[in-house]
């Protein structure tokens, strides 16, 4: 399975290929008859809004690692980030990144994959979250903390 891991090599075996870089534009190395040809990946980020039931967040965060492994499974998924608010408790913020929009779209949630995330997470939310799709414009990072990172 793909994630977003830093300048390591990250095998996912039923596609074959590697992440070279954790930047929003993955380079892609596929192996075929024996050599690696690079690709650029221009990925799609998911993001979502989760408000969860008040006093229901450790069942849900239990949940959610559960249900991380049945995501990873599904064709086109890179990477995920479940992050929790500071300022309230019970708000989540989901990323996930796709190789393309149809992955997520069609191919997540038309798959047995997403019944059982539903069924792992969707009683939770109060209300249920809106999903949005972004590609990436720009980027920019403080290159003293890439080079001696804390």
């Amino acid at each position: 399975m793909l994630s977003c891991e830093s300048k390591r090599h990250a095998n996912k075996s039923n596609y074959n290929c590697y992440i070279l870089t954790i930047y929003q534009r993955f380079q892609l190395a596929e192996r075929k008859h024996g050599y690696m040809k690079l690709i650029e990946v221009k990925m799609i980020l998911e993001v979502a809004v989760l408000n969860v039931v008040t006093g229901k967040e450790a069942e849900f965060e239990a949940a959610f690692h559960q249900a991380s492994k049945v995501i990873a499974e599904t064709h086109g998924y890179i990477c995920h980030q479940l992050q929790r608010c500071i300022e309230n408790q019970s708000q989540y913020i989901l990323l996930v990144n796709w190789v393309s929009l149809e992955d997520h779209t069609h191919g997540f949630r038309g798959s047995v994959q997403y019944q059982e995330w539903r069924a792992l997470l969707h009683h939770f939310y109060d209300p249920f979250p809106i999903v949005e799709h972004y590609t990436m414009i720009m980027e920019n990072r403080a290159q003293e903390f890439w080079r001696n990172p804390v």
